[in-house]
């Protein structure tokens, strides 16, 4: 079974818009998403003049097919080769990088100096014992089936949800979809990419110099607010920290938190077009 097929929609692809001012923003999706999560905040640098870039990591969306084969390097250099366009045409680049690709994000300022840095729900470890012995599990055990661990059950209305957000279109009630579901491996050495992607953030933290701003779910389980609090300790620069009353789901405008991500993001990209502004 292809599940790429079932990211075919364009929201699941990179998205790119030209923007009225020298101002851009490089919007990174997590694991195991798509630009789809992210589109929400980065319309608002659309509404506000931006040029905006949200790629598509390499193995995600209509490429799920590939993932088994990403690596940590595939998706840094995507990022990388986005951010290096756009800074070439533009004078101030702001990145923004939401769980996996708050750690991308993290890297790439260290590496790149951009004119700020948005985390939104920036992950960079799981609280495990299992997580620490990743190096040495996937020589133990090279390949994993994840919707075994769980036993997910397929009339559940939540597990029915969660999976479709993973794999949207997919039909949960055909009995060879679920099979497939079951017997879908991944190797632990690209967990382990995941986990490496986890450990370059937190090695970039002190040479971040950049003005940040981290957004944080109160009640995120996967990234919890505790992690975030002691990734975010290394920062030279203490940045602007906000929680809100939110899972790790942050980007849903139909949810009451959305509003103060809203002001909270208008209220730190003002700063930049401001300057900009004044100096043209």
């Amino acid at each position: 079974m292809q599940f790429g097929a079932a990211f075919q929609g364009q929201e699941h692809q990179a998205f790119f818009s030209q923007g009225t001012n020298s101002c851009a923003a490089l919007v990174i999706h997590g694991f195991p998403g798509t630009p789809a999560e992210v589109l929400p905040v980065a319309h608002l640098f659309v509404d506000a003049g931006w040029t905006v870039h949200a790629p598509l990591l390499p193995g995600f969306g209509a490429q799920l097919d590939t993932l088994p084969n990403r690596t940590y390097h595939d998706w840094y250099t995507e990022v990388r080769s986005a951010y290096l366009q756009l800074s070439s045409t533009h004078k101030t680049v702001i990145l923004v990088g939401f769980s996996m690709g708050g750690a991308l994000a993290a890297a790439l300022a260290a590496e790149c100096s951009p004119s700020g840095l948005i985390l939104c729900a920036p992950f960079w470890k799981f609280d495990a014992v299992l997580w620490r012995l990743l190096p040495i599990l996937k020589y133990i055990f090279p390949r994993v089936k994840p919707f075994r661990l769980f036993k997910p059950d397929f009339n559940d209305p939540e597990t029915r949800q969660g999976i479709l957000k993973f794999m949207p279109g997919i039909n949960l009630d055909d009995a060879a979809v679920q099979t497939a579901i079951l017997n879908f491996e991944i190797p632990i050495g690209m967990i382990d990419s995941i986990r490496l992607a986890g450990q370059q953030a937190q090695k970039s933290m002190a040479n971040i110099h950049c003005p940040t701003l981290v957004i944080q779910g109160l009640a995120d389980e996967l990234v919890q607010p505790s992690l975030t609090h002691q990734l975010i300790k290394a920062l030279p620069v203490a940045p602007s920290y906000v929680e809100v009353d939110a899972n790790h789901a942050l980007f849903t405008p139909e949810q009451p938190h959305w509003s103060m991500i809203e002001s909270q993001v208008m209220d730190f990209i003002q700063d930049f077009a401001s300057k900009e502004n004044n100096h043209s």
